[in-house]
């Protein structure tokens, strides 16, 4: 049976910042079958696997087991195994998520840049609010498959605050140097895996707070953030 709430918690998974084809497309699933979904749940309920895919694409704003027990579920998953952000951190989750569509957006486009800083503040320009903070960290080569036929790779954490939080998400930036000194920057990573493959302290830090049983699976938390409330 699925329960009043489920429509609520589906828009929450979207967010305000994504339109419901979008959040489909992201989520792997239709964008009619989303849309039936929002008008009549009783009448088109999710399956198991769909709910799945909407709590991996929401980015920490509904919980699988919350969807689950919405539709009447039993949880495929313990309590707690799951991060979720308060409710007063969504605004922090959309930052993140509108920072990375920047990232992602700048990424292989043969664009010549002055250094790492140079991409940094360019995204925030268009894709940013507010005021933050950059570490470009463990410089190295790369020499490893894929990722636009990158030969360097650095740590990168981004930190911004408001009086309320404060926050910090990581990613790992794949770039090539030119001749003159400039960067091509390839392609990003924001996934836990990747994260702490590259040492990176924000997947480290997130690693400990979120895996608390042996056989989760890592790879499904695809932006790694952490949240902090200001003292």
């Amino acid at each position: 049976m699925i329960e009043n709430n489920f429509k609520e918690l589906l828009n929450l998974a979207i967010g305000k910042n994504s339109s419901q084809n979008e959040f489909a497309k992201q989520a792997g699933i239709s964008p009619e079958h989303l849309s039936r979904m929002l008008r009549h749940p009783e009448k088109y309920p999710p399956s198991a696997a769909t709910l799945k895919k909407i709590a991996e694409a929401s980015n920490g704003r509904v919980s699988l087991s919350r969807l689950e027990k919405a539709c009447g579920m039993e949880p495929s998953e313990p309590a707690g195994s799951e991060p979720e952000l308060a409710e007063g951190d969504y605004d922090a989750a959309e930052r993140v998520r509108e920072y990375k569509k920047g990232v992602m957006d700048f990424s292989g486009k043969a664009t010549r840049y002055d250094n790492l800083y140079d991409v940094l503040e360019t995204v925030e320009i268009l894709y940013g609010r507010g005021s933050y903070r950059y570490i470009v960290a463990d410089e190295t080569d790369y020499k490893g498959r894929g990722h636009a036929g990158a030969e360097r790779a650095a740590n990168i954490t981004v930190e911004f605050a408001t009086d309320e939080y404060t926050c910090k998400f990581g990613f790992v930036m794949f770039y090539c140097r030119t001749e003159k000194g400039g960067i091509i920057f390839s392609d990003a990573a924001f996934d836990l895996l990747t994260l702490n493959d590259f040492r990176h302290p924000v997947g480290t830090r997130k690693l400990f707070e979120i895996s608390t049983h042996e056989n989760e699976n890592r790879s499904k938390y695809n932006t790694v953030y952490i949240v902090e409330k200001n003292v």
